[in-house]
């Protein structure tokens, strides 16, 4: 691993606090704690994964051809998923179907979904440059048993934009004007984690990283005393933010064994990648060591950036001529305007799971330490696109797949639909042929706030809404989706 000193002095201020962009310390410093409740079941542990895909998730892809007449009822369909064949976009994931449940029609018409939602789609709320409320993998991140990351994100987007930007903001917030930062750069990532356990080289800057800290420190508490009102408040976060970072790179030194364990391979594509699935592959391949290793319990990877133009084209590109396929889209944009049937999408759609099996499959042949089965059976994760169902969407026909039953607190095998409601969706862009059903909310029709106070649940934290109270009124009822939760 190629380590410079400023190279070191550049990461270290790239993770030094939330101010400069730490993407592991901003979930336990940037918001008000809730109560740990997590620490009060004894019932295993719990694991959540986020996994955002750009410009669409179309329920035909995810959704059985035999209950393709679903798409227009008006009622809560509830079945069992086993004795239907996934179609042939989700085929990859057809080992899992039986720890999968699916769901058709969770409403996100107020996240504004078309283009994308940052900072919308894990809150529940409209979207935004900035975010206005805290998600949901940072609000699991307070709830569970504390570890050295809290929760750990991931921006993935075309090459070059992960290179001038290692270090970005998309999709995961602490509150109010309060993102946090996720890693596009995997070295960074990498060295971040893992450098405590590395070559001697990597060790070495790991360790020269810590203790630059308390030099960091005290010139700052030097220059705080010379400033006074909001200056002095920006000071004080930013010092308390060093002293996060510092901590949390102790804590992770603590955790040498289990990280020396299970450490990633550092290919050549950390350093010399030829296409953006390189450093896809290789951040994707961090955050999962980071799982095993036990360092953290929340992932989030935003594969897109939540917006059109962060899809790897030229990844994509390369498997369309390994297929003998001919034509592609301009630009990562033009990829939703395309027809979700055009032979370019499975390509897509299949990529897209490929990445996920490189979450799945690891958790899966991973003992569950200290306890019996294996750390996908603590897990869930979570798949959707941020847009909903295609770029130019509503929100309405909104799609989810979710993989794990997290120990048994959660339903599986499931292909739930939940009646549609809202205003038109059929636009030149979108042409989306499925109906909506109601005009406004029905008594079963629930929405993606509903989806994210399920998971509260599960992790151990009845709550009655998720970020309701920045919604509009009656927007949804209380309570989770009852067909998911045990």
């Amino acid at each position: 691993m190629k380590i410079h000193r400023r190279d070191s002095l550049k990461r270290l201020l790239a993770t030094s606090g939330a101010i400069l962009g730490a993407p592991f310390i901003s979930s336990v410093e940037a918001a008000e704690k809730v109560p740990r409740a997590g620490d009060a079941i004894a019932d295993g542990p719990k694991r959540f994964v986020f996994f955002l895909i750009s410009n669409g998730l179309h329920p035909s892809h995810v959704r059985p051809k035999e209950l393709a007449s679903t798409a227009r009822t008006d009622k809560l369909v509830d079945v069992d998923l086993a004795p239907h064949k996934l179609p042939k976009w989700s085929q990859p994931l057809e080992k899992y179907k039986d720890r999968m449940t699916i769901l058709h029609g969770v409403n996100g018409q107020h996240c504004n979904t078309s283009h994308g939602s940052p900072f919308g789609c894990l809150a529940g709320v409209k979207k935004g440059k900035s975010p206005t409320a805290q998600t949901i993998d940072h609000a699991l991140a307070q709830t569970l048993p504390e570890t050295p990351l809290p929760m750990l994100g991931l921006g993935l987007s075309q090459l070059k934009v992960m290179q001038s930007s290692p270090i970005t903001y998309s999709s995961s917030a602490a509150g109010n004007a309060k993102p946090i930062p996720m890693f596009s750069d995997p070295r960074m990532a990498y060295q971040s984690i893992f450098g405590s356990v590395a070559d001697q080289r990597s060790r070495e800057a790991y360790l020269s990283e810590t203790a630059w800290y308390d030099q960091l420190i005290d010139d700052s508490s030097r220059l705080r005393k010379r400033v006074r009102n909001s200056e002095a408040a920006r000071f004080d976060t930013y010092i308390d933010g060093l002293r996060q970072t510092k901590r949390q790179r102790l804590a992770l030194l603590a955790h040498k064994d289990s990280l020396s364990k299970f450490k990633p391979e550092y290919t050549e594509a950390f350093d010399n990648p030829q296409h953006s699935g390189d450093w896809w592959k290789a951040g994707i391949d961090v955050g999962v060591a980071a799982l095993r290793a036990g360092v953290t319990n929340v992932l989030t990877v935003d594969a897109g950036l939540s917006g059109p133009d962060g899809m790897p084209l030229d990844t994509l590109d390369m498997l369309n001529k390994a297929a003998g396929r001919e034509g592609k889209p301009d630009k990562s944009h033009s990829l939703g305007h395309w027809s979700q049937n055009r032979p370019y999408w499975l390509t897509t759609r299949h990529y897209s799971f490929e990445l996920l099996e490189r979450i799945l499959q690891p958790l899966a042949t991973t003992p569950e330490p200290g306890g019996q089965g294996t750390m996908l059976d603590n897990t869930v994760v979570v798949y959707t696109s941020d847009s909903g169902e295609v770029q130019h969407s509503h929100g309405i026909h909104w799609a989810h797949v979710l993989i794990g039953n997290l120990g048994g607190r959660l339903r599986s095998g499931r292909y739930i639909q939940y009646p549609t409601w809202g205003g038109a969706v059929k636009t030149p862009a979108a042409s989306f042929g499925d109906p909506v059903a109601h005009k406004t909310r029905p008594h079963d029709g629930r929405t993606i706030n509903a989806l994210w106070t399920t998971m509260s649940h599960a992790a151990g934290r009845p709550i009655d809404g998720f970020n309701l109270n920045r919604t509009p009124v009656g927007i949804d009822k209380a309570g989770p989706l009852a067909e998911i939760l045990v």
